[in-house]
């Protein structure tokens, strides 16, 4: 069986199940990139205003 020759535990019957489990790591690194582009935005502004 195929579980056997790639030595995994036990055989999961939904295939999404055993890689769900990393969306979370997705999901934090992209509210982090959101997050870093309002803050380069809000930071920007101050240098356009003043440099006048």
């Amino acid at each position: 069986m195929i579980t056997q020759d790639l030595a995994f535990d036990k055989l999961i019957g939904n295939s999404t199940a055993g890689s769900s489990s990393r969306d979370f790591v997705s999901e934090t690194l992209q509210w982090g990139v959101m997050f870093m582009q309002h803050i380069s935005r809000r930071a920007e502004d101050p240098m356009i205003y003043s440099d006048g």
